[in-house]
């Protein structure tokens, strides 16, 4: 065993039977003074300490030494005695992890005034100073097998060893080593420790419970960082189109047109000025203000100006773009903090225990600390950040009139955060009235009075990269510069528009179209956005129509961005290909030609109404409208209402959503599948059955929640090339080997996770169906996916499940 691997298994145990302590006498009264204004109550508490001790356990589990999992070598001496401490800290972390289980399904959890007489009531008071006495050994006994282990290993490499004459040259001799490591690797091997020495045990105790500790915080840390990002945080940035070439650089240089009233934006990035910490981009719906915010945020003058500003000292930057077409998180307050602290907090620990000093309390004393984060908690820490520390700070937030809440108390946020002398903010919006007065008098431009020389930019290179313009040209130049100057012209300042324009234009010279034919395709354009989009939907060939409406209504319906992958899936002919389709992953080729052949159905159906950007990882593509206002648009209750009208009678998008998401399922990858993307399938699925309406509901429920629950167990229980299987990396010895068992292991809140599975009416109808057929394998799953459950489904579960027979009994006994 390598000494890095015996001293990561040795944090682990002293993590793990720290914790155990603190759960036998930490109270629930201690926890509620620490955790006021925290989403945070006694069942909350008991689901976050379970959910830290279960991720505790799997570390433990997977620290041991590989060769000897791998069976290649039987450990020896003091080896074996560390492993055998590992082991007996394991099994003392599934037993409290049952008695936590328990605890949650009951009923009186709040009549206890500490963990440990909660525990009692499970356990028995016996049975927990058994357990304490327990832990004293495991503790006791960690020192010296540790110190011995150590010193035998550091004896037997003598000569490898005595050229480390510093920390880091230890550091540098373990690819793989911590800083605190190498600091006790130094000091076992340079003061000469000793076992048998109870002054060297208790100096090589007390560096180790340090170090131990301050691994504990790096967790901690850790997970406070995952819990703050969120999935999508950057999907609508990188959605944004970049600008086109040799555009938007008035911006940072001036504008060419002189008659333009605006403040300077450079100006306002380099120097300090009373009451201009906010700068507000406004403009026309189309008229490209989240393309310029996409320029600032990365464009490196803006750092470079803002080091200005900054005495020449670096601006810490954090970004966030509201998107009202995306997830809830993209369009919230609670999307706005995280994303923007987990930027502010970057990998800098000291950051993370300034901001939440409440939560590591609550981790490092109790347990727990690892819940939902509220809108107080963040803004809270977000002033914190702001305020206690000496750093300038520079915020950059596009599409306020994108979210989706009140928006006066939005523009007090913004306002709030512009008070700070060491922040400024840049923010952009429509300009609506409630944005107007709380921004006026504060710097601004708006987007259509200084992008005339963009557009007309735009506009003259996209026309000649055609060779047929060229030619065009060369016979009539005036009437082809006419031609381009009332494009410019017509378009108003509206980027959106005069795209769409040109992209009509182009495609009818690519059939030799002529300039009078040009002109006339112009003066057919209407001049406004609704009505442009409104000429697309019209110009639909009759035969597309049908199938256009619906892929809008699929997109419209889906309950996250769907990717091309999926849209593709959710497209089939068949009603039932989901069900047919074999769990299996698609090769890199049958995604691409799945992708490939969907984005030109795509194009070829919904005439850029939809589209599918282009970003890193092609399956990932995400299927989005063509800009704000096209989904607007129809999303207008008239239009919509053609949309619904041109589909066959009794399509059901949700049905579409459903195939796609069971077969998303089934072709995911064991071999590289994360827990996070297992579990939001998996949840998918359930959401998608749970949509479906008519008079089949319950078959379709059943059917495919069964389908679901069968992929999912192939897929989690499929051993590759002799590997473990997935569930095997998931699961602990004690628990039921269950693909349903991990989904409580992917939020902060496990409990609430597991309830979002049972309070379903799909996965109540699947259950009661299961219990009728009364089939061994199948009821075993429904008990694990209703382990928790609510009264109420309980009795439909009983009503339903009449004259249960001797094989089904168990399950029916245990609802009752």
């Amino acid at each position: 065993m390598e000494p890095v691997t015996a001293l990561g298994i040795a944090a682990g145990v002293i993590q793990l039977v720290d914790f155990a302590y603190r759960l036998t006498s930490k109270s629930y009264k201690a926890i509620h003074a620490i955790s006021a204004g925290l989403a945070t109550d006694d069942i909350v508490a008991l689901a976050d300490v379970a959910s830290n001790l279960q991720e505790l356990s799997r570390e433990l589990e997977t620290s041991g030494d590989p060769d000897m999992t791998r069976g290649r070598k039987q450990l020896k001496g003091p080896e074996k005695t560390l492993d055998g401490l590992r082991m007996d800290s394991l099994e003392i972390s599934h037993q409290l992890l049952g008695t936590l289980k328990a605890l949650m399904s009951q009923k009186s959890r709040g009549k206890w005034d500490s963990f440990r007489l909660a525990l009692a009531s499970v356990r028995g008071e016996r049975d927990i100073r058994a357990l304490e006495t327990r832990l004293d050994r495991i503790r006791t006994k960690l020192d010296t097998t540790l110190l011995v282990c150590l010193r035998h290993k550091l004896e037997g490499l003598s000569s490898q060893y005595a050229g480390l004459a510093s920390v880091t040259d230890i550091k540098s001799h373990f690819g793989n080593c911590d800083d605190w490591h190498a600091a006790i690797l130094y000091d076992v091997h340079h003061k000469g420790w000793q076992a048998d020495s109870e002054s060297d045990r208790a100096a090589f105790a007390t560096q180790l419970d340090k170090s131990a500790r301050n691994s504990s915080k790096a967790r901690f840390c850790r997970m406070v960082r995952r819990r703050l990002a969120f999935s999508e945080q950057y999907d609508r940035e990188e959605q944004i189109s970049k600008a086109h070439e040799r555009t938007l650089n008035w911006l940072f240089e001036g504008s060419a047109d002189s008659e333009a009233s605006w403040d300077d934006f450079s100006e306002w990035l380099c120097h300090h000025g009373d009451g201009s910490r906010i700068y507000w981009i406004t403009g026309k719906p189309g008229s490209g203000k989240s393309t310029l915010m996409k320029h600032i945020c990365r464009d490196v003058r803006t750092r470079r100006m803002l080091k200005q500003w900054a005495g020449g000292a670096e601006v810490e930057t954090a970004a966030f773009f509201f998107w009202n077409s995306g997830t809830k998180m993209q369009m919230s307050h609670l999307g706005l903090l995280r994303s923007l602290l987990s930027q502010m907090v970057g990998n800098d620990p000291s950051r993370i225990l300034k901001a939440f000093p409440r939560r590591w309390e609550l981790f490092d004393n109790y347990c727990a600390g690892l819940g939902d984060f509220g809108f107080g908690e963040l803004r809270q820490a977000f002033e914190t950040l702001t305020l206690a520390t000496m750093e300038k700070w520079f915020f950059l937030i596009d599409g306020l009139d994108e979210f989706d809440g009140d928006l006066e108390q939005l523009t007090d946020l913004v306002l709030a955060i512009g008070e700070r002398p060491n922040v400024k903010i840049c923010i952009a919006s429509r300009p609506w009235l409630v944005f107007g007065d709380a921004f006026e008098g504060k710097p601004s431009l708006r987007m259509e009075d200084l992008t005339k020389e963009d557009i007309r930019y735009y506009v003259t290179s996209s026309f000649n990269q055609s060779k047929h313009f060229h030619r065009l040209r060369g016979r009539q130049a005036s009437v082809a510069d006419t031609l381009l100057a009332e494009i410019v012209k017509k378009a108003e300042g509206v980027f959106l528009w005069v795209y769409l324009v040109v992209k009509s234009l182009l495609k009818s010279l690519s059939d030799c179209g002529r300039l009078s034919d040009l002109q006339a395709l112009l003066d057919a354009c209407p001049r406004g956005l609704d009505e442009l989009f409104s000429k697309m939907l019209g110009s639909m060939e009759p035969e597309y129509l049908s199938h256009a409406c619906q892929l809008i209504q699929i997109v419209e319906a889906s309950r996250q961005t769907l990717t091309l992958l999926g849209l593709s899936f959710a497209d089939e002919d068949d009603p039932a290909a989901a069900l047919l389709l074999p769990v299996k992953t698609l090769s890199a080729a049958q995604v691409e030609d799945r992708t490939v052949e969907m984005e030109r159905r795509l194009n070829s159906r919904c005439k850029g109404l939809l589209e599918a950007p282009a970003r890193r990882g092609g399956q990932d593509r995400g299927v989005q409208y063509l800009h704000r206002t096209a989904r607007d648009f129809l999303r207008n209750p008239i239009v919509w209402r053609k949309v619904t009208e041109s589909t066959p009678e009794g399509f059901e998008p949700y049905m579409c959503l459903l195939n796609s998401s069971l077969s998303l399922l089934k072709i995911l990858d064991p071999t590289i599948m994360r827990l996070s993307g297992f579990s939001a399938q998996c949840e998918e699925c359930i959401g998608y059955a749970n949509c479906i309406t008519g008079h089949s509901r319950e078959i379709i429920q059943y059917t495919y929640i069964d389908a679901m629950d069968r992929a999912a167990i192939e897929l989690t229980t499929r051993q590759v090339e002799g590997k473990p299987s997935w569930l095997a990396g998931y699961t602990l010895p004690s628990q039921p080997h269950h693909w349903a068992s991990t989904l409580v292991l992917e939020d902060e809140n496990c409990l609430f996770r597991a309830l979002r599975l049972p309070e379903s009416p799909a996965m109540t109808a699947y259950a009661c169906e299961v219990i009728r057929q009364g089939g061994p394998i199948r009821a075993q799953t429904a008990a694990r996916l209703l382990a928790i459950t609510s009264e109420e489904q309980i009795r439909d579960l009983i009503r339903n499940a009449t004259e249960p027979n001797r094989r089904r009994r168990w399950w029916f006994q245990r609802a009752k």
